[in-house]
């Protein structure tokens, strides 16, 4: 499998993404089984993927220092 940030294979049934965000988790199983194959659970799973990390981009990580912009002289 090639490796995909945010999606594991915990078990040989299917994939599971989880997205930690100001120490919330997002995650989702998919099954194998029930998408239709192994190539339809990871297709699948990164669409999830990709779309939770649209909706979470606002979400930024809180112990970044903000940006000072130096004063001229």
């Amino acid at each position: 499998m090639i490796k995909q940030k945010h999606i594991t294979e915990p078990d040989p049934l299917g994939f599971q993404v989880r997205i930690v965000r100001r120490g919330k988790e997002n995650s989702r199983y998919f099954s194998h089984k029930l998408w239709g194959g192994k190539g339809k659970s990871i297709k699948a799973a990164i669409a999830w993927r990709d779309q939770m990390l649209i909706v979470l981009k606002g979400s930024k990580p809180r112990f970044l220092k903000p940006r000072i912009k130096p004063q001229p002289d």
